[in-house]
């Protein structure tokens, strides 16, 4: 409160100030924006191990990567600073690694649910008051894609299918690794010489366009 006084920052929740304070909490916004039944458990508490934090911290970053289809939109995927954050977690060793990444982590995400309030206050909850201090999150059964982009999606069979994926997202990452390790040591082992040999899972954000792709107007789908 002292802070926001000295700099001047109108506390009212939803207010109409050009220069506003928002406290807001990750947790519960994580769980209204990507749907989510429990919360994801990246944060580094007594008994989460090493692997089991990374995991989750690219969980949510996958998940954040999907914003660039939401309303607002934000583009995080091809973003320089993004990627390289990205790779900080994919390739940290540490807990304290991961604790740095968190951090910056969570900053893009408080400002991304300060830009949902601003821009969609009909579809925020506002715990608390200005004079006791207020957290501002978006409530459960927002409408999270946008429409223009793909007006299907939230209620089909591909929404569910995106985010199966974005949940199995971390372990097959990992299994990406692997198979790149692999072919890696078969080529050495082999004698054959070679440039480089790269792999990359697919983002959550590249499946949701591939999965929601049309053709004519309606929805592609391929069977087996």
């Amino acid at each position: 409160m002292r802070i926001a006084q000295e700099l001047g920052l109108d506390l009212t929740p939803l207010g109409q100030s050009s220069r506003r304070g928002l406290e807001v909490y990750p947790h519960p916004a994580t769980i209204a924006l990507f749907g989510l039944s429990k919360t994801i458990k990246y944060k580094n508490k007594p008994g989460r191990t090493f692997e089991g934090l990374k995991g989750e911290l690219l969980r949510l970053v996958t998940l954040m990567e999907g914003l660039s289809e939401y309303d607002p939109a934000l583009a995080l995927a091809d973003s320089p600073l993004w990627i390289e954050l990205r790779e900080r977690v994919t390739s940290a060793r540490r807990k304290s690694q991961l604790r740095i990444a968190e951090d910056q982590i969570d900053a893009v995400l408080c400002a991304y649910i300060a830009m949902f309030s601003d821009r969609r206050p009909a579809d925020v909850s506002v715990y608390g008051s200005a004079e006791e201090g207020a957290i501002v999150t978006p409530r459960l059964g927002v409408a999270r894609i946008r429409p223009e982009v793909s007006p299907r999606l939230a209620p089909t069979l591909v929404h569910a299918a995106v985010q199966q994926y974005a949940e199995r997202y971390p372990g097959l990452t990992g299994i990406t690794e692997s198979y790149q390790q692999a072919l890696t040591q078969l080529l050495d082992d082999a004698g054959i010489n070679y440039l480089s040999v790269t792999a990359r899972t697919k983002s959550v954000a590249s499946f949701a366009g591939k999965a929601n792709r049309h053709v004519d107007g309606a929805l592609s789908i391929r069977t087996r």
